[in-house]
């Protein structure tokens, strides 16, 4: 085999080369680095930077359509229940029913009110009432309606959700069937088998459960016993619909002689919608509709969800309507056409012996299917669907066997596939076919990605009509129509991730311009493009953009932190590596290598198949390029391996297949087992792929070269990178230009970044600190300065990436080795031109960190928690949780719970009591958590099932913050805190005449001028202050009206109560006061930090500044009350953390501070002394207010 050996080319002309290239000399270029918790924008025009900063995106505290539907579902719920009863409330009024009010209703016994109105009957129409709006309210589920939710129980499609709603639902045969056919298709956790098989048993013991218990028996159980809580509960009992109405109507007809023309009310009371003829007549009855009233009719339902399946992409181009729905998975021209394009482009892992006796061997190879093979699938296919029943459809054993006899016939009666499970390959081949050719009634009825239409020509198109099936001329047909090119083009993902958006812009969901990019939102990166018009002479986009993320980016805060949880507990992985190894870890990045690759082999080495010694860093191993550097290989991960010197040397410069020869397949098997992705397991293959394929190129030029693989991209590009990309092209108007957009738009790796970055900044210029936030910012300059596709490769190839041997003393042997590192052309650094970034001393003429403020005024109302005020007269807050034995310290706390919770000290048990049943659940929690507790109970035999939990979200102090509402008798319920506070700190000056009496008599000169103060107030938001209005809290000037006394400073003595508005605001201005200034959470201060890390506040007159240690950037991140007195909290704008930062000189917390005086506020703003401030707009010192006049003295004269 010929070996293609590149010699080492000059680097300078190549450097000056590239100098002149527009890259460097005179494009707009864009660099975009995007991180777990910032962005890094850096643009410029040629050698001139135009902008530069670090991005910190705020993310959601949850994912934007996390339950969306299920919350939305619950709103409907009520709003129906609401109307419901307002109709069952006019027909009460027309025949003759009484209402009763909230206040009866609530001490209302319904359960036992329907058991006698079912068996002996009740004697007055109040009770009939209650019976007929008890069921109206409660009146079970109906799938299959017109409810929104794919399941009974909703949207989840959470095995553990079903199972959760199975435990009190009402089966019947018919939903037993219908909840067994979608069964296969809910999502298990941890041990499926197990999971599943509980499920079913779940299943059949609710069928059984339901066959013995009607609505009837539940109720006769319930009123059984004394004490309402010891009763067997009648509440939460999922029946269905159909039911609770034959119980409805069953006690109404028993009762007509109370009820005026029962049938009339009974014709109102359940008429259906769903039973009408047409639309029209549906609609009609909807509007009258009582039981069995909702929002859409199944017409109305049926318009919906025909508008809510997507557009079939290929339609429009295949000569067809272009807003042409996708189809289901079940129709034919849809399972043809997957069927055939899987067997077209996959193949199966077979093993073949081969040889006999000492020669014998086991041979593993990858098989196509035939076209007589893909011809039987389509007819298999064909004979499923075209079945009448499941019991005359062909098995997918029949299937298997198709598969199975085209081996044998190609390969010989020896070879067979390799067990699925040895082989994460065929695990994979044989599900996909097996959902292809048997798919289960769920996977038919989800939708396809086209529709019939479109399935149906491609077929026709790709097998010449039903005539020719081979898999290579399927994909040539395919290819030469522009199949491929249709579905590699980039089209509008309506689920973008935040960073995106925030980037790039909003795009239109819906109506006649969906897909267009909203005119309201056009994105942080074309808002910095207009700005910058001018000296960008007038682009409108980039001429090149290079883009690096993070390969598995947040959409969400509750994301960010799980993947910060991941990479900690990958650092402790690889700590414990190292201790495995009996290795220290000194941060050598060689050294991690290493035991990364030996870890990821398993100990073997992947040319002879033979274990390695023990010791990873032992000296008769090193690393070897898989395809060489002196042909252009680069020393990224997916690159390297760990074998012996003595088998490097041997195999030299040349990639595994040259070396190898014929025996490349039983090299190739000694990879099987190894934690290598799928790109690296190409580059160990390259150049078996001669010819173009639908996924992958050739690995060999049009001369017959061995092509270089495109080591730019060896990261796996994540769902944000190609959205990001795909966004960008459109804006660069290359998104119907592949080679274009391959050509001016780069993706390098994280570790070809680094590379650069270590190479351009050396460490005595700059060195990368995770805690220091502006390290996004010079990510992103280094990735604008690496060009895209060519300039991403070896020097070898064009590009700017050469390998270069350093040596490497070991500081305990004393023995020098070299190590191969990758480096870029050092001519091409931007180091100059990055310098005003990297101070020596950690401060910056204008802040490099940026924090968008959030656009939408749309924002969860804040935590879903529901707390109770534990006594009217006091600030303290509770929340219901559930009683776990296993979290409570001794019997001594549960007690104390007790007590707090308000319930009578006779029925408290004792102390010993208490501790005796903590005893026994503790130990049963503890030996089996899948055993049932024996409950907690009072002395009279009430269980005790949830306890208080007190004060976790402080207390009732201030109402602003809170949302609830207040029931008739004055107290309040449903309170939740909110997110919605203060909106800003308003900062005013104005004139203390008190204060400059004492001035006066102090004899301090100038005395008149010490009267100017400022006063600060902090300003609620406006709809915090609608929550607090809607708690029954005044908010009015009217001294008269005073804020409870739990709120006030001094609760015992009232004449210091002042009103809630003096409270929330922080007292009374001064007469004639004006509006100086305002500080808004998210605003950005410089302040000047002092040797011991205090912050620099203003000297008095004549006293000399103090020199600042630091002077760092802070911003607001909330507004409040310490102690009564307004505050702002500023947290560091650049450092997440002290370690490695300038902040390290400091001793203390120094990246949170606190202001609270009105002058430290004033000087912060840049406002000059209160006295100068008032000179220099000219205000006069305002008019001395009179005394107050003496209180008139209490005689019965005064009092007549």
């Amino acid at each position: 085999m010929n070996e293609y050996i590149l010699r080492e080319p000059d680097r300078k002309p190549l450097a000056e080369e590239w100098l002149n290239h527009e890259f460097y000399r005179s494009a707009v270029v864009l660099g975009i680095d995007i991180g777990l918790e910032g962005i890094g924008v850096y643009l410029r025009r040629g050698p001139q930077e135009i902008f530069a900063r670090s991005i910190m995106l705020e993310l959601p505290e949850a994912e934007a359509l996390a339950e969306r539907r299920q919350k939305r579902a619950w709103r409907h719920c009520r709003k129906n229940r609401k109307r419901r009863l307002h109709r069952l409330k006019q027909l009460f009024a027309k025949h003759g029913l009484p209402w009763l009010d909230a206040d009866r209703m609530s001490r209302a016994h319904p359960f036992r009110e329907r058991y006698r109105a079912i068996n002996n009957g009740v004697a007055s129409k109040e009770a009939l009432s209650i019976c007929i709006r008890h069921c109206v309210v409660h009146r079970g589920y109906d799938y299959g309606g017109t409810e929104e939710g794919t399941f009974p129980w909703g949207e989840s499609p959470l095995l553990s959700k079903a199972a959760e709603w199975l435990a009190t639902a009402y089966v019947t045969p018919e939903l037993k069937e219908q909840i067994e056919q979608r069964a296969p298709g809910l999502v298990p956790g941890k041990n499926e088998e197990e999971q599943r098989n509980k499920f079913a048993e779940l299943l059949r013991e609710r069928l059984e459960w339901s066959q013995q218990h009607d609505i009837a028996r539940v109720l006769a159980e319930h009123v059984k016993g004394g004490h309402d809580n010891l009763r067997t509960r009648a509440r939460g009992y999922n029946f269905p619909r159909q039911k609770v109405w034959e119980h409805l109507e069953t006690i109404v007809r028993k009762h007509a002689h109370l009820i005026d023309d029962v049938e009339g009310f009974l014709a109102v009371l359940g008429l259906n919608p769903n039973k009408a003829a047409n639309a029209k007549e549906a609609a009609k009855a909807r509007k009258r509709a009582i039981f069995f009233y909702n929002r859409k009719t199944r017409f109305d339902m049926e318009r919906h969800w025909e508008k809510k399946v997507n557009r079939c992409p290929f339609a429009g181009k295949l000569g067809g309507n272009p807003d042409e729905r996708c189809a289901e998975n079940g129709d034919l021209n849809v399972r043809r056409w997957k069927a055939l394009e899987f067997a077209a482009t996959r193949r199966v892992e077979i093993e073949a012996t081969e040889g006999k006796g000492a020669t014998k061997k086991k041979r593993r190879c990858l098989h196509s299917l035939s076209a007589s093979a893909t011809r039987k699938l389509i007819e298999f296919i064909e004979k499923h669907h075209g079945a009448a029943s499941p019991a005359t459809a062909p098995k997918w054993e029949e299937g298997k066997a198709i598969i199975l006899d085209d081996i044998t016939a190609v390969h010989g009666e020896k070879a067979k596939p390799v067990a699925e499970k040895q082989s994460e390959w065929n695990k994979s081949y044989f599900t996909q076919l097996k959902d292809l050719l048997t798919p289960t009634l769920a996977n038919r009825k989800k939708r396809a990605s086209l529709s019939a239409f479109a399935a149906g020509h491609l077929f026709n198109i790709a097998t010449a009509d039903s005539s020719d099936f081979a898999p290579e001329n399927v994909v040539t047909r395919l290819r030469e129509a522009g199949f491929y090119d249709w579905r590699r083009n980039a089209s509008v993902d309506f689920n973008p991730f935040p960073q995106v958006e925030l980037l790039l812009g909003r795009r239109i969901k819906h109506g006649k311009r969906r897909g267009e990019l909203s005119p309201t939102c056009q994105g942080l990166l074309r808002r910095i493009f207009a700005e910058h018009r001018e000296a960008l002479g007038g682009a409108t986009a980039p001429d090149y953009c290079v883009i690096e993320v993070i390969g598995d980016p947040p959409r969400n805060a509750r994301q960010r932190a799980e993947r910060q949880k991941e990479i900690e507990a990958n650092r402790e992985k690889r700590e414990k590596l190292f201790e495995q190894y009996g290795i220290e870890d000194s941060g050598v990045a060689s050294k991690r290598r290493r035991i990364m690759l030996y870890e990821q082999q398993r100990g073997k080495c992947p040319y002879t198949g033979r274990d390695l010694p023990s010791n990873p860093l032992d000296p008769s191993l090193e690393i070897e390029h898989i395809f060489p550097v002196e042909m252009g290989g680069l020393s990224v991960d997916d690159n390297l391996v760990l074998t012996w010197r003595s088998v490097n040397a041997e195999k030299g410069k040349r990639t595994p297949l040259q070396w190898a020869g014929e025996r490349f397949d039983a090299m190739l098997a000694n990879t099987r087992d190894m934690r290598w992705s799928a790109r690296k397991r190409e580059i160990f293959a390259w150049g078996t792929i001669r010819e173009d394929k639908p996924d992958k190129p050739s690995h060999y030029n049009a001369d017959g070269t061995l092509r270089v693989p495109d080591f730019g991209n060896t990261t796996r590009t994540a769902q944000l990178a190609r959205q990001l990309r795909a966004e960008i092209m459109r804006w660069m108007q290359v998104d119907d230009k592949p080679d274009e957009a391959a050509r001016r738009i780069g993706t390098p790796s994280g570790w070809l970044a680094a590379q650069a970055r270590k190479s351009w900044l050396p460490a005595e210029e700059y060195e990368k600190v995770r805690n220091n936030v502006t390290h996004h910012l010079i990510d992103a300059a280094i990735l604008a300065h690496i060009p895209p596709r060519e300039g991403m490769n070896s020097v070898r190839c064009k590009g700017i990436f050469y390998v270069e041997s350093v040596p490497v003393r070991d500081p305990v042997t004393g023995d020098t080795t070299y190590r191969l590192e990758t480096k870029a052309l050092p001519e091409l650094s931007p180091l100059p031109r990055l310098k005003h970034w990297l101070p020596d001393n950690g401060e910056y003429d204008v802040c490099p960190v940026w924090k968008p403020r959030r656009q939408s005024k749309t924002q969860s109302l804040g935590d879903s928690t529901f707390w109770r005020q534990v006594r009217p007269d006091e600030a303290t807050v509770a929340q219901r949780t559930a009683l776990k034995p296993e979290e409570i310290t001794d019997a001594d706390e549960l007690l104390t719970t007790l007590q707090r919770m308000n319930i009578p000290a006779k029925l408290i048990p004792s102390r010993s009591a208490l501790a005796d049943w903590l005893a026994a659940a503790t130990a049963a929690t503890k030996a089996d958590k899948d055993k049932p507790i024996a409950p907690l109970k009072l002395t009279d035999g009430t269980p005790v099932k949830n306890l208080w939990k007190f004060d976790s979200k402080g207390s009732f102090s201030s109402p602003v913050g809170w949302s609830g509402k207040r029931n008739p008798d004055g107290k309040l319920r449903e309170l939740r805190t909110i997110s919605l506070k203060y909106d800003r700190l308003e900062l005013w000056l104005g004139y203390d005449h008190q204060k400059a009496e004492r001035a006066r008599r102090a004899k301090q000169p100038d005395w008149e001028q010490a009267g100017w103060v400022y006063q600060k107030r902090l300003i609620p938001d406006a709809r915090a202050l609608r929550h607090v209005k809607q708690m029954g809290f005044s908010f009015a000037r009217d001294k008269r009206h005073k804020a409870p006394a739990f709120m006030q400073n001094k609760p015992d003595k009232p004449e210091t109560h002042q009103t809630l508005r003096d409270l929330v605001l922080g007292g009374r201005l001064l007469p004639f006061s004006h509006k100086v200034g305002e500080i808004r959470k998210g605003d950005v201060f410089k302040l000047h930090l002092l040797p011991d890390g205090s912050i620099r506040k203003r000297t008095p007159v004549g006293q000399p500044e103090p020199a600042a240690a630091l002077s760092t950037f802070y911003v607001v991140t909330a507004l409040k009350h310490g102690r009564g007195n307004p505050v702002v909290k500023l947290t560091s704008q650049l450092f997440k953390d002290k370690e490695g930062t300038p902040m390290e000189r400091f001793a203390g917390d120094v990246l949170s501070k606190i202001l609270s005086t009105a002058d430290d506020l004033a000087y912060v703003l840049g406002l000059p002394p209160a006295a100068e401030e008032a000179q220099k707009h000219g205000w006069r010192i305002p008019t001395s207010p009179p005394p107050p006049a003496a209180a008139a003295k209490e005689t019965d004269g005064n009092l007549l």
